[in-house]
């Protein structure tokens, strides 16, 4: 469905239903039929266990079981056919299904290039992407091997928009797609470890706060 848009959650130990339930609000309001997508989706994919064991094998300084969601949720993307996949935290303020662009095999949306927004008509391309990437080609983090499902989508030749911009960028009160990513959020608006059950009492006030610029777009 054109004006489906899909988000991928599984749970890790935290309550993030009203965070959910404030996203798809947030997009049900502009015209979209949002969908929450899950690893049981991602199973369904043909290659889910060869993908799977390619990804555990690439560093990161993450937890395993949080780096594998961000590498699965673009099997279960490609499992429903492609389409518009956003982060949870990727809130819609007035971004309608008229907006998409229809003719990119891939397109990131946010003006950084991180993944938190991304249509996509031919979803191999993703996960190809990531099947070719290179333990041996990790950057460092924190001093240590790291790679992310961020990282090579950030590094790939797929183009971007500037449709999605990161809370605290410049643009982002204007933005009718604004990411409001935890680390964003502790840069910009002083919230320190932001517990995201709380996103529906928190976001709103942030639209009229004074808010520190970020001047490194980052997830």
């Amino acid at each position: 469905m054109q004006n489906t848009v899909y988000t991928y959650h599984e749970e890790m130990g935290s309550d993030l239903r009203s965070l959910l339930d404030f996203w798809a609000d947030s997009w049900s309001r502009n015209g979209w039929t949002p969908k929450i997508l899950s690893r049981a989706d991602a199973e369904i994919h043909p290659l889910y266990e060869s993908f799977l064991s390619h990804c555990q094998s690439l560093p990161t300084v993450n937890s395993q079981e949080y780096e594998m969601a961000c590498y699965l949720r673009w099997l279960a993307f490609s499992v429903v056919g492609g389409g518009l996949m956003v982060d949870s935290d990727v809130i819609n303020h007035g971004y309608s299904p008229a907006r998409m662009r229809s003719n990119n095999s891939v397109l990131i949306l946010d003006a950084g290039r991180v993944p938190c927004a991304v249509s996509a008509l031919e979803t191999k391309l993703i996960v190809d992407e990531i099947f070719s990437a290179d333990p041996s080609l990790a950057g460092l983090e924190y001093g240590k091997p790291h790679m992310s499902d961020m990282t090579i989508m950030m590094a790939s030749h797929f183009p971007n928009s500037c449709d999605c911009v990161c809370f605290g960028s410049p643009g982002w009160q204007e933005a009718d797609l604004v990411h409001y990513s935890t680390y964003s959020l502790i840069v910009c608006a002083g919230i320190e470890s932001p517990a995201k059950r709380d996103w529906p009492i928190l976001v709103p006030p942030l639209t009229a706060a004074h808010v520190k610029p970020l001047h490194v777009i980052t997830s």
